[in-house]
């Protein structure tokens, strides 16, 4: 589920925690990416950067059927934080003791998923050598004092995103028919993704201190209206009639809103992109399954 947060206003990139004895540092750029795959979860998962302006998603229903085709012309999140947290675990004089550091990208930052660009763009850091396993996004809503920092962001664009997280917009064709409806989902929530958090096993990326580590967070956009997936729907008769309407409006705070935000938190993996081609593939993302 995504959790709401207290609102926190940053304005500088952060390096917190201890750092490494030998001082060891990795420079680090982190791409965000969405692309649709049909492939299942435990198949191949390459995540490509889009090259069109829009998304086609399938709305699937609870018992699996399809309900018809989304087409978001925009898809955009306001990213106010990113953490990467460093889990470093070592035995002194027989006691297991844990020490943890957290890298910040601090924002805002805007995110066009229809194509894979950030406003601005992501800083490169230098951060701890080790390995990496838990990747963090605070989403919180665009601040008009903040709009003047998203260097490339259109003025219009701007307008639509103030006081908004997520603002997704575009068609609905429901199967079979010919001529498709108006699409808006957009909230105001504070909200946060938490890839591979507690509890869950991921083998994460590992830094080196040598050379650049190309790490990238990828979300499969298909999974996002799969209203079918019982971890992220408990309910079997979720009301899905706002689909049959002259308009499409996903409310906020809805049944459907929040089965969507889980949606989109499960379907992002992340992990370094090793053979540098821009794009996550099966053995580089954070599945320990992929091993």
């Amino acid at each position: 589920m995504n959790k709401l947060l207290p609102s926190i206003l940053f304005t500088s990139i952060a390096l917190v925690g201890c750092n490494p004895s030998d001082g060891s540092k990795g420079a680090v750029t982190l791409d965000i990416q969405a692309k649709a795959n049909t492939a299942p979860k435990q198949a191949v998962r390459t995540v490509a950067r889009n090259t069109s302006t829009s998304v086609d998603i399938s709305v699937i229903n609870a018992s699996g059927a399809t309900l018809g085709t989304l087409t978001l012309d925009s898809a955009w999140v306001v990213v106010d934080e990113i953490e990467l947290e460093h889990e470093d675990d070592y035995a002194d004089n027989e006691v297991e003791v844990e020490s943890e550091e957290e890298v910040e990208f601090v924002g805002p930052f805007v995110v066009d998923l229809a194509t894979n660009t950030t406003y601005p763009e992501l800083p490169q850091v230098d951060i701890k050598a080790g390995n990496y396993t838990d990747i963090e996004f605070e989403l919180e809503p665009l601040k008009e004092a903040d709009v003047d920092s998203l260097v490339g962001l259109d003025d219009t664009t701007k307008a639509i995103l103030t006081g908004k997280t997520i603002h997704f917009s575009g068609t609905y064709l429901k199967a079979n028919a010919t001529e498709g409806v108006a699409f808006t989902f957009s909230t105001d929530e504070d909200i946060e993704f938490e890839f591979s958090g507690e509890g869950e096993a991921s083998k994460g990326f590992m830094v080196d201190g040598a050379g650049l580590n190309d790490v990238i967070v990828a979300f499969r956009t298909d999974a996002w209206f799969d209203f079918s997936n019982t971890e992220t729907n408990s309910n079997a008769n979720i009301d899905l009639s706002v689909f049959d309407g002259n308009s499409v409006t996903i409310e906020a705070g809805s049944e459907i809103a929040n089965v969507v935000l889980d949606n989109m938190e499960e379907s992002a993996e992340y992990g370094e992109d090793l053979d540098d081609d821009g794009e996550l593939d099966e053995d580089e993302d954070d599945d320990l399954d992929d091993e």
